[in-house]
């Protein structure tokens, strides 16, 4: 439903998307060696799920270059992450991501969709066009009563309401389907494939300190 706001102009042409996955995990996580590594960082075990969502929702990413610090547990792995992007279609865009800091901004604790992770419904991406701005996963979509609307003017929520869904059961189901041969994936591998690309730019973006063009 996002994307089809987005794509349908509500909020304009997008100019930036601001956003965060950031939470705690528990110390018995960390107790397998393997996790301290730095391929079980949140950048590559988290962060391409919402690379993933991000060019869904706003089209490719062009560039990346990002910021790292391991000063909490100075494991291998990183605690936390700031992440600048390019998208191909003009707008820009960050995101922090880290396992380290207690927070309610997070996909899951947004929905409640499972039940390890407690519901908070709080937002955890901003979407910002020339006309207005969106809320997400909670859909908040914020505009002016004025067409040319600026910071002088009341701006005013309105809640988009949609029936929740069990992700994880839809997205079995559908992987069923596409087993089955009657469905196509929504996702096909050379999408797959960018945000791969797209999440180890970050990577190495992080590592090298320099920007990374996809």
């Amino acid at each position: 439903r996002a994307r089809d706001i987005l794509q349908s102009g509500r909020i304009g042409k997008l100019i930036a998307v601001s956003g965060q996955w950031t939470t705690r995990k528990d110390d018995a996580y960390y107790e397998p060696d393997w996790r301290r590594d730095e391929a079980a960082g949140p950048i590559l075990t988290n962060l391409i799920h919402e690379i993933d969502l991000l060019r869904f929702i706003c089209g490719d990413i062009a560039s990346v270059s990002a910021h790292v610090t391991h000063a909490d547990q100075q494991f291998a792995k990183e605690d936390a992450v700031a992440i600048s992007m390019g998208f191909a279609n003009g707008a820009v865009g960050t995101f922090v991501l880290s396992d380290r800091t207690p927070s309610p901004w997070t996909w899951e604790m947004a929905l409640g969709e499972s039940v390890k992770f407690p519901r908070t419904g709080q937002n955890a991406i901003r979407f910002m066009g020339t006309k207005g701005a969106l809320e997400f996963p909670n859909l908040v979509l914020w505009t002016h009563d004025e067409s040319d609307g600026d910071w002088q003017k009341e701006i005013h929520p309105q809640g988009i309401e949609t029936a929740f869904i069990d992700a994880y059961i839809v997205q079995c189901r559908h992987l069923c389907a596409v087993a089955n041969g009657t469905e196509t994936p929504r996702i096909d591998a050379l999408n797959g494939s960018k945000s791969l690309e797209a999440t180890l730019a970050a990577a190495v973006a992080a590592s090298d300190g320099k920007q990374i063009k996809l």
